[in-house]
């Protein structure tokens, strides 16, 4: 006769096993806290976070699956995308293959093995679906591009129709001036002017905003790109003025090879002189109406009860994000007969691909990762890690297949970096 069991997780990684047929007939077991006093916990009757009672087997069964988390992680170096991403039509099984969504369900049951796991309500992102192999169940597919818009059906690639359309959407992009350092004078407020040192260029801050490296915060100036208040003529044509800046944290050689100076830094000014800051990386970030279409969220609700029964036993509420493949837009954009097949187009590294695979053997984003970390002082701090190099003394560590630590216990952990 089969026994349950329960599966204790220590914290050095370890597992203990305890079979619940020794718990005959009791009532209570001794919990000991780690204060050291002692709680009598009822294995009878448990009582959940709802308030309601339940009996130690209805405990058992439940789907503990916490989250949607791809189990077939897209990832760069430490760095994780846990969401579905569109899988572009014509991209070969290399691309699909890291491209693919999977997230095997667990659950406990009762010693048995017809349990139906089933959606309740809601609905999965298309060309995603619940399946069964054996008594597996698990979420799985291919997202497809009918998930989210990408403006194909606005624009004609032969004719350019629709084109002034979507230069429209992007005239409301903003600039990020990230990791603000006051260097001389009072503070900036929103609305006051700067001046781009090394190109004289003259915009308001439309925001200042803080935001999160690991527990480290920072400051951000944000500025509009292009002015909706002065033009520039072009052609015969009138164009919005465009704000330009200047940045040396990422510079090409003759060969367009990046190389990455972390130790750069730009400076804003006042009109007059009299405030300085220092910035030491600038981002583009699109207005809400468009950067909202870049991904959609798929609520629902999934149910497990038994054959002979219609009530559930148990019901957990998921949500799946879907994420923008740029590779797809371009497919889309440009004919096909435009595309290379899956050639590599850098010949230097010979390790990029026109369809992006996650983790290509050697490829490092022209980017900053962080590993975050606590000071003895409990202050936080982040070690940057360029072109997936970090710095230790003299000696340099390669991150580009992921950054590991080992326990004293001999637990083998992968650091998740920080974009």
């Amino acid at each position: 006769m089969a026994t349950n069991n329960l599966e204790f997780t220590l914290k050095d990684g370890s597992k203990q096993i305890l079979d619940l047929s020794v718990l005959a007939n009791i009532l209570y077991i001794d919990l000991y806290m780690e204060d050291g006093t002692v709680l009598k916990v009822p294995l009878r009757f448990l009582e959940l976070s709802t308030g309601e009672s339940a009996s130690l087997s209805e405990i058992l069964t439940a789907l503990i699956t916490a989250n949607m988390n791809n189990d077939n992680v897209m990832r760069e170096m430490g760095y994780r995308i846990h969401d579905a991403i569109i899988a572009p039509y014509y991209a070969d099984d290399r691309a699909l293959e890291k491209l693919k969504f999977t997230k095997t369900i667990e659950y406990n049951i009762r010693g048995r093995s017809d349990e139906i796991i089933e959606m309740v309500k809601g609905e999965l992102p298309k060309g995603i679906s619940l399946v069964k192999y054996g008594d597996t169940y698990k979420i799985e597919g291919y997202a497809s591009d009918e998930n989210l818009s990408d403006y194909s059906s606005e624009y004609d690639f032969e004719s350019l129709d629709g084109l002034s359309a979507l230069e429209d959407k992007y005239k409301h992009r903003q600039l990020e001036f990230l990791n603000i350092r006051q260097v001389s004078g009072s503070d900036f407020k929103v609305g006051d002017n700067i001046v781009e040192e090394e190109t004289g260029d003259v915009a308001a801050i439309s925001e200042i905003q803080t935001y999160m490296i690991g527990l480290e915060q920072r400051t951000k100036f944000l500025v509009r790109e292009f002015s909706s208040e002065t033009t520039v003529e072009y052609n015969g044509d009138d164009f919005p003025d465009m704000f330009s800046y200047y940045s040396g944290r990422v510079m090409f050689d003759a060969n367009m090879i990046p190389a990455l100076d972390a130790k750069w830094k730009g400076h804003l000014s006042s009109t007059i002189g009299t405030k300085r800051v220092s910035f030491d990386d600038v981002k583009q970030t699109l207005p809400e109406n468009i950067s909202s279409l870049h991904e959609k969220t798929f609520d629902f609700t999934l149910g497990m009860r038994t054959p002979e029964s219609t009530e559930y036993t148990d019901t957990n509420d998921y949500t799946l994000k879907v994420r923008q493949n740029f590779d797809s837009v371009r497919d889309k954009a440009i004919p096909p007969v435009e595309l290379p097949v899956q050639k590599e187009f850098d010949a230097d590294t010979g390790d990029a691909y026109v369809y992006y695979m996650g983790d290509t053997p050697k490829f490092v984003p022209a980017a900053t990762w962080y590993l975050p970390f606590t000071k003895n002082d409990t202050t936080s701090a982040n070690i940057s890690i360029t072109f997936g190099q970090l710095n230790y003394t003299e000696t340099i560590i390669d991150a580009r297949h992921g950054l590991f630590v080992r326990s004293n216990t001999g637990t083998l952990q992968e650091l998740e970096l920080l974009s």
